[in-house]
């Protein structure tokens, strides 16, 4: 409630009002608890009853089934190499579908990827910086 109270420009005797409130809600909830746990260690506690099986009327009806993953598509080389330096991820993927496994790291303000895809001869690692293709490795 402070931080909310600062970040929307409150004024300090309304972000004090808001600490004051936080401060005895948690100072209650810790008291319950404390009181609770003093009685369960005395043996005062009470059994929580266990309740009973829901009626069929409240019983919620399964899911439907996921749709399977299609499944995972092998490229060719010369499919590959259609792939240019430069293009974009949404080319890519028009191009070759979704990748087999995809790695995402944002640092220092750059968006790096790893896109790979089997082939019919191993594998490729597409690299992708800031959403263009960088490099494509083979292995």
């Amino acid at each position: 409630m402070v931080g909310s109270a600062v970040l929307t420009g409150a004024t300090a005797t309304a972000a004090g009002k808001a600490g004051r409130t936080a401060a005895s809600s948690i100072q209650h909830s810790l008291g319950r608890a404390a009181s609770a746990l003093g009685s369960a260690a005395a043996g005062g506690s009470q059994p929580v009853p266990i309740p009973e099986a829901a009626p069929p009327s409240a019983v919620r009806p399964a899911l439907p089934a996921a749709a399977a993953a299609p499944p995972e598509r092998t490229l060719t080389r010369a499919e590959l190499e259609t792939v240019e330096i430069g293009i974009s991820r949404e080319a890519l993927l028009a191009r070759c579908g979704a990748p087999r496994s995809r790695i995402t790291v944002f640092e220092d303000g750059r968006l790096d990827e790893a896109f790979r895809y089997r082939t019919t001869g191993g594998e490729a690692k597409v690299r992708l910086l800031d959403g263009k293709v960088a490099s494509i490795d083979w292995q």
